[in-house]
């Protein structure tokens, strides 16, 4: 078992749930919820940019200020230490 079934498991999560977060199958989640997950995986997999304006001004839209930053640092944290632990697992 990885590292992130692992936490996924501690958090309380089940395989299905874990399924429908690598897939963000967009009927398993609220739209609220939906936005802020595929800006996310945007972000990463964009570095930075963000080639969809909609997805932007909808995540803009659907959070404030303070829930946007919040979203970010969350992201930034989970990014640093699984980069840590794929640093030290080498």
């Amino acid at each position: 078992m990885g590292a992130h079934q692992r936490f996924g498991r501690i958090a309380g999560l089940s395989d299905k749930e874990m399924k429908d977060l690598v897939a963000l199958s967009p009927d398993r989640f609220a739209r609220r919820e939906q936005v802020a997950l595929q800006w996310v995986k945007t972000y990463l997999l964009y570095e930075g940019t963000m080639p969809d304006p909609v997805l932007n001004t909808d995540f803009e839209g659907l959070y404030a200020s303070t829930e946007r930053v919040d979203i970010f640092a969350v992201f930034k944290l989970m990014l640093f230490f699984n980069m840590l632990a794929s640093t030290i697992n080498k």
